[in-house]
């Protein structure tokens, strides 16, 4: 797994950032003012790690925006076993490399003053160093028939210093993915909570109602 952190942050604060996304999300499927049925909640979460569909969570609480995004390793890389060549190795580390960008990745609106603060970034199953090993394992599960199932799993946290003016955020993911048709993207702020599907043609997510 490769992962960073922009600057560290303490345990505590970590943690209590994980609560309050957790929270948050939770509340889109527990509010019933909001017309999300629990077998709309149910097929999106069952699909998703159909390949060319992706979820991103994105929950905007206090001055902090969060987001979760889970992409099927074949939509990133190409493959889901671990790899097995160098050619393959390398496109594991450009995948996790570019996906750490999440400046690039995420525009939220300027005014907003967002900043990214902490990234966590990991291809599920895949080991880009002396992989052989694990990739020996994959292998023998797989001709044993267990379907394997890689996935990118990202965090990305932000500051906001104006987070009363985050209207919007721009989202910069398609042009780095294979074959993805769109996102399922579960959305919780203050004054709006929804889940809709992203589109390459239409990737901005408006989070305020305002």
């Amino acid at each position: 797994m490769l992962a960073y952190y922009k600057d560290e942050v303490p345990f505590e604060v970590k943690r209590s950032r994980k609560k309050i996304f957790a929270f948050a999300l939770a509340a889109v499927f527990l509010n019933p003012v909001h017309d999300i049925t629990a077998s709309e909640a149910g097929h999106r979460e069952h699909d998703a790690h159909s390949h060319g569909s992706g979820l991103l969570n994105v929950v905007v609480a206090d001055n902090e925006l969060v987001i979760e995004l889970e992409i099927p390793a074949v939509n990133v890389i190409g493959f889901e076993h671990a790899p097995r060549s160098d050619e393959e190795r390398r496109a594991v580390r450009n995948a996790l490399e570019t996906f750490e960008r999440a400046d690039s990745l995420f525009v939220p609106t300027g005014a907003a003053k967002c900043r990214a603060e902490h990234v966590d970034v990991s291809l599920a199953g895949m080991q880009h160093g002396n992989g052989d090993e694990q990739g020996h394992e994959h292998e023998s599960q797989s001709k044993a028939g267990d379907e394997t199932h890689s996935e990118l799993h990202g965090e990305y946290h932000f500051h906001c210093d104006a987070p009363e003016k985050l209207d919007s955020l721009q989202v910069r993911l398609f042009e780095n993915l294979m074959e993805m048709d769109e996102i399922d993207v579960q959305l919780v702020t203050p004054t709006n909570q929804t889940v809709i599907e992203l589109h390459a043609e239409a990737a901005e997510l408006k989070l305020s109602t305002r």
